[in-house]
C-alpha cells in the first residue's frame, strides 16, 4: 500500500538484487512506474542484466559484454534494448552512486511528479550515507527508516528496500530463514517496517541425520545439502496480515531471475 515501508533481509549473496530486480521487471510489464536506487551494483549493469533477461541471454558473459561467447548479433540486440528500456515510461533508475537523505528525498520527489513512480526500491539500505559517527550509528539507522516511512507516506509511494544481516559465527546460520533480529546495526529497521520478509537458501530433503556437524567439520558443502537455484522467501512481518507470519515460498532462480515457485515447494514449519 502507498506509505508502506517493506524490508527484504538476506545473506545470499546478489540474492536481494534477484528479488527486487525481478520484482522491478514484473512492475514494468504490468505498466507500473518504478524507481530503482542501486546502490551495490552500477545501473548500466542492472540494464545489461534486464536485457540479458529480455534477450534469454546469458546474463554473466552480456554483463561482462564477452560478446564471442554469445550468438552471433547478440551485442546489436542487447543494445537494441538498452535503447528501449531509455524510452520505457515505467522503469527508471537513479544514477548517483552514493545517497544521502537530501538525494533520496529529490529523486523520489522527482520520480513522483516527473515520472509518475508509485514503487522506490533501494538496493541496498545500508549502503545509504547516514551522516553520523560511528558511536551513533544505530541511531542514525533507525532515523533513516523512520525518515523512508515517512517520505513514502507524504508522497504515496511503497518504498522497498533491501537490507544486509549481521552474520552469524555457525555455517549452519546461512540455511535457515533469519529472525528480524538479524537486521543489521539496528532493531528500529524491523520496528519500523511494515513488512519485512527474508531470504535464505532451501535444504534438500531427507539430509543425513548428522548433516549440520558434517557441514561444521567441513565433510559436507553448500552443494551437498541445498537445492539449487532454490530462494526461499520467508515473511517475518506483516504489520496488515498476522496469517502470513513465518510463512514462506520457494521460488526458482533461473539465469539470475526469479521465475517461479520451486516445483517441490512447500510451507516450511514456523521458525
Amino acid at each position: 500500500m502507498p506509505g508502506d515501508l517493506v524490508v527484504v533481509g538476506a545473506l545470499m549473496g546478489n540474492g536481494k538484487s534477484t528479488l527486487l530486480m525481478s520484482q522491478m521487471d514484473a512492475l514494468a510489464a504490468n505498466k507500473m512506474p518504478t524507481l530503482y536506487v542501486p546502490l551495490e551494483v552500477d545501473p548500466e549493469v542492472c540494464r545489461l542484466r534486464w536485457a540479458a533477461w529480455k534477450l534469454n541471454l546469458d546474463v554473466r558473459h552480456v554483463i561482462r559484454q564477452d560478446w564471442t561467447r554469445l550468438p552471433e548479433g547478440s551485442k546489436d540486440a542487447v543494445d537494441g534494448v538498452l535503447e528501449e528500456q531509455v524510452a520505457d515510461p515505467y522503469i527508471h533508475f537513479a544514477t548517483p552512486k552514493r545517497m544521502d537523505w537530501q538525494a533520496i528525498v529529490r529523486w523520489c520527489k522527482w520520480a513522483k511528479e516527473r515520472a509518475g513512480v508509485r514503487i522506490v526500491m533501494v538496493d541496498h539500505f545500508h549502503r545509504l550515507s547516514f551522516g553520523g559517527q560511528a558511536n551513533t550509528m544505530r541511531v542514525d539507522v533507525t532515523e533513516m527508516a523512520r525518515k523512508l516511512k515517512d517520505l513514502g507516506r507524504e508522497l504515496g509511494l511503497v518504498i522497498l528496500c533491501a537490507a544486509q544481516l549481521n552474520r552469524a559465527s555457525d555455517p549452519i546460520d546461512q540455511f535457515s530463514p533469519p529472525s528480524l533480529a538479524r537486521l543489521k546495526e539496528s532493531a528500529g529497521i524491523g520496528e519500523e517496517a511494515d513488512v519485512v520478509v527474508m531470504l535464505s537458501r532451501r535444504l534438500k530433503p531427507d539430509l543425513p541425520k548428522q548433516w549440520a556437524q558434517e557441514l561444521r567439520l567441513g565433510r559436507l558443502t553448500e552443494r551437498d545439502i541445498c537445492e539449487p537455484a532454490t530462494m526461499a522467501v520467508t515473511c517475518r512481518k506483516h504489520r496488515l496480515d498476522n496469517d502470513a507470519l513465518n510463512k514462506a515460498m520457494y521460488l526458482t532462480v533461473e539465469n539470475g531471475k526469479l521465475r517461479s515457485r520451486a516445483r517441490s515447494w512447500q510451507t516450511p514449519p514456523a521458525a
